[in-house]
C-alpha cells in the first residue's frame, strides 16, 4: 500500500491567487498559521487577521489594495508575525499592515516585506506594530527589504510605538534606492 507525499515543491510555477471582498480569520489564541502561495496574489477589499498566529504570504508578485492585514494579542502570548516575501514587486495601496498588543503583557509581532526583485510600493497606507496604552508588551520589527529594488512610501506610515514598560523595536529599510513623496 503506496501513500503519496504531496506539497507545494511537488509543483512547478504557482497560478494566480485573488481575494476579494472576503474576511480570512484565525481567531483562535494559539491557532496555526494563515499561509497563501501563489504566482500573482491579489487581495482586494479583505480583512486578514490571526490573534497569536503567523501571517505568511509567499508569491511572484503580490497586490494588496484596501485591505486591512493584522496580528493581535490581548494575553500574555505574543502576537503572529506578519511575513510578505516576492521574488517581484509588492503594491499595498490603500491598506493597514499591523500588530498590536492590546491590553495585556504579550509582544507584538514582528512585520517583514522582502522582494527578491522588485520594488516595494505604499501608497496610501500604514504598516505598525505597536504595544497600546493599556500594554505592557513591546513592539515588533519593522523590516522592508528591495535589496535589488526600490522602496516608494506615498503620503503612507511605517512606525511601531510602545508605552509604559514595553521596549520599542526597529524599523529597518534596505533598497537599491528609498523615496519618501507627499508626506510620508
Amino acid at each position: 500500500n503506496q501513500t503519496s507525499n504531496i506539497s507545494g515543491q511537488s509543483f512547478g510555477a504557482l497560478g494566480a491567487v485573488r481575494i476579494s471582498q472576503s474576511t480570512i480569520e484565525n481567531g483562535g489564541e494559539r491557532g496555526g498559521t494563515i499561509r497563501i502561495r501563489g504566482g500573482h496574489l491579489t487581495i482586494d477589499n479583505a480583512t486578514v487577521g490571526a490573534n497569536t498566529a503567523d501571517i505568511d504570504f509567499d508569491a511572484t508578485t503580490l497586490q494588496i489594495t484596501t485591505t486591512q492585514l493584522g496580528t493581535r494579542t490581548a494575553t500574555t502570548a505574543n502576537a503572529g508575525h506578519i511575513t510578505l516575501a516576492t521574488a517581484g514587486e509588492i503594491n499595498i495601496d490603500s491598506s493597514l499592515v499591523g500588530s498590536e498588543s492590546t491590553t495585556s503583557s504579550g509582544n507584538a509581532g514582528s512585520i517583514l516585506f522582502s522582494s527578491g526583485e522588485g520594488t516595494v510600493r505604499f501608497t496610501n497606507s500604514t504598516v505598525t506594530s505597536q504595544a497600546n496604552n493599556s500594554s505592557t508588551g513591546s513592539s515588533g520589527n519593522i523590516k522592508i527589504d528591495a535589496l535589488h529594488g526600490n522602496i516608494l512610501l506615498t503620503r503612507s506610515n511605517v512606525f511601531n510605538r510602545a508605552h509604559v514598560n514595553g521596549t520599542l523595536k526597529d524599523i529597518q529599510i534596505t533598497a537599491y534606492d528609498l523615496h519618501l513623496r507627499d508626506g510620508s
